[in-house]
């Protein structure tokens, strides 16, 4: 290839949408990403080895760097975690999604409270599985982590970033609004959720009382409970009632939100806890993502997620 602009060479690494990212050595320990748009030519030989030329002077992929920075110590913080326990927690938000998938069906504003009461009567156990999640990462030193690396991982946060067992765990919509949270927020003067103190005081606000007390507004609004099919929130009379049934939906989305966030760190972390930080795994995108940052980035995702839908509730029991 002849051109003035720098040549990399190297073994093609992953080929996704956003760039290539080529490795310098035979052990793939030395790996430079080039993004899509800096690439002007790609040629492959017939030992495997590519080149590629980048507009700019290329630098190590963030995903790598921070690999090569805390690979050691997520391993560590594995050892530390009481895979039981997670395994357990797990087991418990595993069957709780696969018990309100059923009630994806229950679309009309008819069926709308007797979903939400369903939800509030597993929202303690879902908020405190969470909260022993939270637990085990700070006793083990992963939340260290992750708030020492908080603006790496944001930048990282994405299919490039996430295992492909993520796709198992959650459907790609949800998957999408997490990464996007995940990049949102902790920005600027935002709250960051990953934050043990922020998350604590969102449980509290998330509390046995203010459940119980929407629970009792619930029971008590007989027009609420008994909508005629086909209703919809105009021809309801009542603002009481509409208030009601608005904080319905706002309860049901948000308890989803904490459900799969807190099911994505459970999985990742009884991952990471059986197979160990393995040096590479498949991830949502072409090729693969190295073990440690994959396990962390996805907890980071998914205490973002769960974490968002606790502030959630909390604005919606208030």
């Amino acid at each position: 290839m002849k051109t003035h602009l720098q040549t990399i060479e190297g073994f093609l690494f992953w080929d996704a949408e956003g760039g290539i990212a080529v490795a310098l050595d035979n052990e793939r320990r030395d790996v430079r990403f080039i993004g899509r748009a800096d690439i002007l030519e790609i040629t492959e030989t017939a030992a495997g080895a590519g080149a590629a030329t980048g507009a700019i002077p290329l630098e190590p992929h963030p995903q790598v760097s921070l690999g090569s920075v805390i690979n050691r110590e997520i391993d560590d913080t594995l050892d530390r975690i009481s895979f039981d326990e997670v395994r357990r927690i797990h087991a418990r938000l595993r069957g709780l999604h696969d018990k309100y998938q059923g009630y994806l069906e229950f679309t009309s504003l008819g069926s709308r409270l007797f979903v939400c009461e369903t939800w509030l009567g597993d929202l303690p156990e879902i908020r405190d599985s969470y909260r022993s999640l939270v637990d085990e990462l700070t006793k083990a030193g992963m939340m260290k982590i992750l708030a020492e690396h908080d603006e790496a991982f944001r930048r990282i946060a994405g299919p490039l970033s996430l295992p492909l067992l993520d796709a198992a765990l959650l459907d790609s919509a949800t998957l999408e609004s997490f990464i996007e949270t995940s990049k949102r927020l902790g920005v600027d003067d935002s709250p960051r959720l990953t934050d043990e103190r922020m998350i604590v005081a969102l449980m509290g606000l998330v509390s046995d009382d203010a459940i119980t007390k929407f629970e009792t507004k619930v029971r008590a609004d007989k027009e609420a409970r008994n909508l005629p099919y086909g209703a919809t929130l105009d021809s309801i009379e009542s603002q009481t009632t509409k208030k009601t049934l608005v904080k319905a939906t706002r309860i049901i989305s948000a308890s989803t939100k904490l459900l799969a966030g807190a099911g994505l760190l459970a999985g990742n972390i009884t991952l990471g806890c059986f197979a160990g930080v393995l040096q590479s795994l498949p991830s949502l995108a072409m090729g693969t993502v190295a073990g440690a940052t994959a396990v962390a980035a996805s907890c980071y995702t998914g205490l973002n997620g769960a974490s968002d839908g606790l502030k959630e509730l909390g604005n919606a029991l208030e």
